[in-house]
């Protein structure tokens, strides 16, 4: 800003309220953050201050920037420029006061008066003298006027009113101020100590006011100074660590006045900040002994106790915010003195009227606020139940469950249900710890007697589907502790839990589930069921054992074509047929319906792949493998084989279409998993025949793949993940099928450039490659090398007209795909045409932001000039041929990505290549000097070419010279230390670190 005048600057300030648009706004605020920092912003703001044409606005833009100023460069002021800013602003706040009284408050006018006792208060903390004089004196003047009130009883004139506000304010401001005010050290130890020492007599002063205005909530001007002495008392105790409880506890009314604002306050503010001074207040007096403070527990007990009412009249009226600072509080006081509450001792019949208090503060409508009070059950529970009084040892907890379910209960019909009320109810079931804690510590306290408890609760429930379902969730919640309870006395246990199992199987015969009981029954039922049966004898069996477990499958399946329950049912179906050994004696017709059930009751897919991948490994590990494989077999295949016969020609509608086909993928996928499932370790038969097997009885249905498929995405990647899986399998074994997957991948990456295809040839090189590298007369490098060729092409077509995420994810698959050629077939890659252009291909890739594709390509760079692979020594007249030709392009790219364009997560591999590279480059005898050549240019006299020039000459100097060491010292110690160097010259061209760190480095 030149030659800068009053107006120059009130125009700014106007622009900056955004009133001529958004880019005026943006370039005003950058116009006065400079200003700020100029010694003309104390002229031109007193100036403007002065003004009395200057509006309201305008003055309260102008303070908020000196209120900026003062905070960093008031110190430096000589002492008369001071003394004239401070009479100045003393003006000003007696003129905006006037204006306040005479014409009524608005929004510029509040908020200029309250910026003006910002910077009195940043004034106050720069000048011990002034501050100490100011507080002592304000104090005291405070604690007079608070007395006369206290007598009279009357509205107070507004002068002792203001000076009351403003030393309220400015004494908030003073703590608030001091967390980021720039104080040199010197005045900040002594500003803080002052602070520390003067705060009790502010919280005194305080607490007179609070209490000596408690009956004068009609007058409007009592509220507000009430209202900022609550804010004044949080400033000092949040700031200035300021210690409430000697306060407090000498002042038992205090108390009183706090709770009454909470309970019948109608400023919601005035509800919050005296909630919050209570919660400090209680964390304060835990420091101090339960029987120093006793009578004070005691009566504080009592006036909590009375905030009933209030909270039942708040639920009535659906006051949130009350109803949450009345549980706050009484569960803050609760949790910090849990222990004298529960221990046995005097006052036993307050401290139960307490507990019963909190039952009834936690069957509050709004769950999330109802919650707040299950810490206090938590930590009481960690009192010995010798020490408890009695209602504390059995009576308070029954009833605490009690509520729990009442609490966790749906309503009769949960789909009419409110849709906030719903998601209270299931944060409260779900995301709650707190309910989930205080259930799991209930029942590992007292193991067997809980899950009898929760037996009869079940038993007694048959009149409502919501009993049982609430019963069934407080199950669901401790299965863990059950288990643990079984495995430690199992014979204990055994008939408690054989009830609560055949309990829940009748009330399923019964007819009386509802979806979501079953959901959580087929939990229970496979995860408490499976670990019971496992712990049990081998030897023991019985005809009810066999029953029960009939009737958890039975129980599965009626599960399972109902939608709420289908995908529990699915988990739980596999939980149980991979886990429980006794299922695999159990007659396969008792779960093989299962698939048809899935397929009849349009389960979703993935809860289908489940049911197939339980069957599957159950199969491999039972007596019946034939028979249950056969089954998934024919219902798959058959559902294939129909929906295929059903597809409708192109003519018919495009939507109806293409569900179908994706009908046929989940099927495909269905039959890939069935494959992959085969391989087990708790096998009992021979899995490489019963594999060749399905396979043989799949092949026919998929080779050659209907062109029909063909014509979508879906079902083509589905067909190369079966393929894929099956030779995965057996391997070698199907070396006859290799010409049908090379076409297969060049007509399906041909047409849709997805994955799959590629992950097919991913598994075709680990398979076939070893055995045809070096082999000439080997048909599969044939093969091999055509499959390469092809889908080199293809990608290298697709890298230049494609620009996207799923790009980046086809090319890193590409280059895992070409490491993989390196590493098993060398030959079928490296002699090809189209390997120059792969190359191209991965010096383009290494500028990519993505850290796993560049750190692919990296991995087969790497790897490509490791001299130590011996598969790749027939190739490296070649290699080095194809990488020298492009030599300075190598190194431009290189350097380019250290500078620029590599993420930060990649930067030590791109410096580890680049070290093996120049490594590599200088060992070749007949161009060594050529490639350092190129090296020198690249570092000094092409710097900007290379993105390197930010870096000073001499450090690049230094670099280049450390980097030419590995053409004389190729230790592994030494390419170790510049690989480092490397990452630090990387980190100095993205200006992140200094350069002369890279002098560090001889």
């Amino acid at each position: 800003m030149n030659a800068i005048s009053m107006i120059n600057v009130v125009d700014v300030l106007d622009a900056s309220t955004g009133v001529i648009g958004v880019e005026a706004q943006r370039q005003a605020n950058a116009i006065l953050i400079d200003f700020v920092k100029t010694d003309e912003c104390w002229k031109l703001s007193l100036e403007i201050l002065r003004n009395s044409e200057a509006g309201d606005e305008v003055k309260f833009l102008t303070a908020n920037m000196l209120h900026a100023k003062l905070k960093t460069d008031w110190i430096k002021l000589p002492d008369s420029d001071r003394h004239l800013i401070h009479n100045l602003l003393q003006n000003l706040m007696d003129e905006t006061l006037y204006k306040q009284q005479d014409h009524g408050s608005n929004g510029y006018i509040d908020a200029l008066l309250f910026k003006l006792y910002a910077i009195q208060a940043i004034k106050l903390l720069f000048d011990t003298e002034e501050r100490e004089e100011y507080m002592l004196e304000a104090t005291q003047n405070t604690q007079i006027i608070v007395k006369q009130w206290a007598i009279q009883r009357e509205e107070p004139d507004n002068k002792k009113a203001n000076y009351v506000n403003a030393f309220l304010t400015i004494s908030r401001l003073m703590c608030e101020e001091f967390e980021v005010a720039k104080i040199p050290f010197t005045i900040r130890d002594a500003t803080e100590e002052h602070l520390k020492r003067i705060g009790p007599v502010v919280l005194e002063v305080l607490a007179q006011l609070l209490v000596g205005l408690r009956d004068t909530s009609s007058s409007i001007l009592f509220r507000e100074l009430h209202l900022n002495a609550l804010k004044c008392w949080l400033g000092w105790t949040q700031y200035c660590s300021v210690s409430t409880s000697s306060v407090m506890s000498q002042n038992d009314q205090l108390h009183a006045v706090l709770l009454h604002d909470i309970c019948v306050s109608s400023d919601p503010s005035i509800v919050t900040n005296a909630c919050e001074i209570l919660l400090r207040a209680f964390q304060d007096e835990e420091e101090a002994t339960t029987t120093q403070i006793e009578p004070h527990l005691v009566l504080i007990s009592r006036k909590l106790l009375g905030t009933a009412s209030a909270f039942h009249h708040a639920i009535s009226t659906d006051d949130k915010g009350r109803c949450h600072a009345i549980v706050s509080v009484i569960s803050a006081f609760m949790e910090n003195f849990a222990l004298w509450i529960v221990e046995m001792g005097p006052e036993s019949q307050l401290k139960e009227e307490l507990a019963k208090y909190m039952l009834t503060l936690l069957r509050c409508p709004h769950r999330q606020i109802a919650v707040l009070t299950l810490e206090f059950w938590l930590i009481a529970q960690e009192c010995p139940v010798d020490n408890r009084s009695p209602y504390f040892r059995d009576v308070a907890y029954n009833i605490l469950l009690q509520v729990i379910m009442e609490q966790s209960m749906y309503p009769a019909d949960p789909d009419v249900m409110d849709e906030l009320l719903l998601e209270d109810l299931e944060s409260f079931r779900s995301d709650s710890q707190a309910v989930q804690d205080i259930l799991s510590s209930m029942c590992s306290l007292s193991e067997y007697s809980f899950v009898v408890h929760m037996f009869q609760r079940l038993k007694i429930a048959i009149t409502s589907w919501r009993l049982i379902e609430v019963c069934l969730y407080v199950v669901s919640t401790v299965i863990s502790e059950v288990n643990d309870a079984i495995d430690r006395k199992l014979h204990v246990m055994n008939n408690s839990v054989f009830n609560l199992l055949s309990l829940i199987l009748e009330h399923g015969a019964r007819q009386l589930n509802h979806p979501f009981t079953l959901k959580l029954g087929a939990t229970i039922l496979c995860q408490v069921g499976t670990f019971w049966l496992n712990k049990l004898p081998h030897d023991q069996s019985s005809k009810q054992l066999h029953q029960l477990l009939t009737g958890i499958v039975k129980y599965l399946l009626e599960a399972m074509v109902v939608p709420h329950s289908q995908q529990s049912a699915a988990k739980s179906f596999l939980h149980l047929v991979t886990r429980c050994e006794r299922i695999r004696q159990l007659n396969p017709d008792v779960y093989l319906p299962c698939l048809r059930k899935a397929r009849e009751s349009d389960m979703p897919h993935q809860d289908r792949l489940l049911l197939v991948e339980g069957l599957v490994r159950l199969a491999t590990a039972s007596l019946f493998c034939m028979q249950i494989l056969g089954d998934v077999l024919n219902e798959l295949i058959s559902t294939f084989n129909g929906l295929l016969q059903s597809l409708p020609s192109l003519e018919y509608i495009v939507g109806h279409r293409d569900l179908m086909l994706s009908s046929i993928a989940e099927e495909v996928k269905a039959l890939s998993k069935t494959i992959r499932c085969l391989e087990s370790p708790d096998a009992v038969v021979d899995t490489k025949a019963v594999t060749r097997s399905v396979i043989e009885h799949v092949w026919p249905h998929i080779t050659p793949v209907p062109q029909k498929l063909m014509t979508s995405l879906v079902t083509v990647d589905a067909i190369n993940e079966l393929n894929a899986c099956c030779l995965q399998s057996l391997g070698l074994e199907l070396a006859s099928g290799l010409s049908y997957w090379v076409s297969l991948i060049a007509e399906s990456f041909g047409k849709y450039k997805s994955l799959a295809p590629l992950q097919l040839s991913c598994v075709m090189v680990d398979t076939f490659g070893s055995t045809a590298d070096g082999n000439k007369n080997s048909p599969h490098e044939a093969y091999l090398s055509r499959n390469m060729s092809n889908i080199s092409t293809m990608v290298l077509q697709y890298a230049q007209h494609v620009i996207s995420d799923d790009s980046d994810e086809i090319l890193q698959t590409f280059f895992e795909l070409c490491y993989r050629y390196l590493v098993f077939c060398p030959g079928a890659m490296v002699p090809l045409a189209e390997f120059q252009s792969i190359l191209k291909l991965a010096r383009i890739c290494l500028w990519k932001r993505e850290k796993s594709i560049v750190n692919e390509v990296l991995r087969f760079l790497t790897h490509l000039l490791s001299k130590s692979e011996e598969p790749l020594k027939p190739f490296e007249d070649q290699i080095m041929a194809n990488m020298l030709q492009e030599y300075a392009q190598w190194l431009k790219t290189l350097l380019l990505a250290l500078s620029e364009h590599a993420p930060d997560m990649s930067l030590d591999h791109v410096g580890r290549f680049f070290i093996t590279f120049l490594a590599w480059s200088f060992e070749c005898s007949n161009a060594s000097e050529y490639c350092q050549t190129l090296l020198r240019d690249a570092m000094t006299a092409q710097a900007e070419v290379h993105g390197i020039s930010i870096v000073p000459g001499n450090s690049r100097e230094h670099t280049l010279r450390c980097w030419l060491r590995l053409a004389h010292d190729k230790s592994l110690g030494t390419k170790r230390l510049y690989r480092n160097l490397c990452f630090d010259f990387a980190k100095v061209c993205r200006k992140e670190r200094t350069p002369d760190l890279l002098l560090e480095y001889n």
